[in-house]
C-alpha cells in the first residue's frame, strides 16, 4: 500500500458525511463522479461504498429486504487490502450486514468511515468504546 492509499481521500469526504447521516442515496451520488474516473483499488473501494449505500437506502428508505446490492458489495470489499484508505473494510461489512438484518434502522451508529469535520475526526471515525 502506498502512502496515498493509507488515508481516506479528501475527495470522498462529502459522501462519507452523507453516509454517516443516513443519507445513503445522496452519498452514492456524491461518490459516483469520482468512481467514474477511478481505477484499481480506488475504483474497487468506491464501488463497494456505492453498493453499501444502495443496500442501506433500499432497506431503510424503500423497505426492501433483498440484499442483492450488499452481496455485490461483498465481492469488492473482500478484494480490498485491510486498512487501505484508512477503512476497516471487514468491520464495515459486518456492521452493514447487521444493520440490513436488524428490525430497527441503523441500530449502532453507522458508518465506520473516517469522516473528518473541522480538521478532527468525528465520532464515526473513532474506535467505539466497546472495543
Amino acid at each position: 500500500m502506498n502512502p496515498s492509499e493509507a488515508a481516506f481521500p479528501a475527495s470522498w469526504q462529502a459522501g462519507a458525511q452523507l453516509f454517516a447521516a443516513g443519507h445513503w442515496w445522496e452519498a452514492h451520488e456524491a461518490w459516483e463522479p469520482e468512481w467514474l474516473a477511478a481505477t484499481g483499488e480506488r475504483r474497487c473501494a468506491l464501488q463497494a461504498l456505492i453498493l453499501l449505500a444502495a443496500a442501506l437506502h433500499k432497506r431503510w428508505r424503500m423497505g426492501s429486504l433483498t440484499e442483492r446490492n450488499f452481496a455485490k458489495a461483498q465481492v469488492y470489499l473482500r478484494g480490498l487490502p485491510p486498512g487501505v484508505f484508512g477503512v476497516d473494510w471487514a468491520r464495515l461489512e459486518q456492521e452493514v450486514a447487521a444493520c440490513l438484518r436488524s428490525d430497527a434502522p441503523v441500530p449502532f451508529g453507522l458508518p465506520l468511515l473516517p469522516v473528518w469535520l473541522d480538521g478532527r475526526p468525528s465520532a464515526s471515525a473513532l474506535p467505539r468504546s466497546d472495543e
